[in-house]
C-alpha cells in the first residue's frame, strides 16, 4: 500500500508537467527541493508540448537555473517564459534565440529584472539575425547585465544595445566584453550608476 501510495504522489507531481503550459512556482525547487531532480530531468527532456512556463527566479536553485537556461536555448515550442519578477512580460525564447528571425526586438519598460536578462543573454548568446536590442527602463541590475556582457563575447551579429535606465551599477563586465565584440557599434548606458572609473573602462574598451 505505502508503494502505492508513492506512486499516486509521483504522478500528481509529474502530471502537471505534461501540460502545455506549466507552473512551478507551487513547486519545491530550492537547493534541497524534493522536485529539483523530477523538474531538471523534464526540461532536459526537451518537452515537445510547452509553449508556457512560470517559474519564480529567486526561489528555484542553480541546478534550476541552468536547465531552464538550457531549455531557452533548445526548445522549439516555448513562446512564453515568465521568471516571476512582479509585472514583467513574458519572454518569447524562440524570438531571442533568433528561430523566429527577428532582426529588432524592443524589450523597453517591460520591468525586467536580473532573471529576465539571463533568459535573454542566453538567447542572446546563439542569435545569429538579431542587430537591435532595447532593454531601457527596466530594472536588470549589475547581474543582468554581467549575464547580457558575457553574451556579447560570443555575440557577432548585434550592433546597437540600449541597457539605459537599468540601476547598472559597474561597468567592468561590460567593457571586459567589448574588448572581444568586433561589431557592436552602439551602446546606450545612459541613467545608469557607472562612476569615472567604469566609464573609463568602456571607453578604453572602444579604441582597443
Amino acid at each position: 500500500r505505502g508503494g502505492g501510495g508513492g506512486l499516486a504522489a509521483a504522478m500528481v507531481a509529474v502530471l502537471p508537467l505534461q501540460a502545455s503550459r506549466v507552473d512551478l512556482t507551487g513547486f519545491d525547487l530550492g537547493d534541497d527541493g524534493v522536485m529539483v531532480g523530477t523538474v531538471v530531468a523534464w526540461m532536459e527532456s526537451e518537452p515537445s508540448a510547452l509553449t508556457s512556463l512560470t517559474l519564480d527566479w529567486g526561489k528555484v536553485c542553480g541546478r534550476v537555473r541552468e536547465a531552464v537556461l538550457g531549455a531557452v536555448l533548445k526548445t522549439h515550442t516555448l513562446v512564453a517564459l515568465s521568471v516571476g519578477e512582479e509585472g514583467a512580460m513574458p519572454l518569447n525564447p524562440q524570438q531571442l534565440c533568433g528561430r523566429e528571425a527577428v532582426p529588432s526586438l524592443d524589450l523597453s519598460g517591460k520591468r525586467l529584472g536580473p532573471g529576465s536578462a539571463a533568459v535573454v543573454a542566453a538567447g542572446l548568446s546563439v542569435n545569429k539575425v538579431l542587430t537591435d536590442l532595447n532593454l531601457c527602463y527596466n530594472q536588470i541590475r549589475h547581474e543582468g547585465a554581467a549575464a547580457i556582457a558575457e553574451a556579447l563575447r560570443g555575440n557577432g551579429v548585434l550592433t546597437s544595445l540600449n541597457v539605459g535606465s537599468n540601476d547598472i551599477g559597474g561597468a567592468t563586465a561590460i567593457a571586459e566584453a567589448l574588448r572581444g565584440n568586433a561589431v557592436l557599434t552602439s551602446l546606450n548606458l545612459q541613467s545608469n550608476f557607472i562612476r569615472d572609473k567604469g566609464a573609463a573602462a568602456i571607453a578604453e574598451a572602444l579604441q582597443g
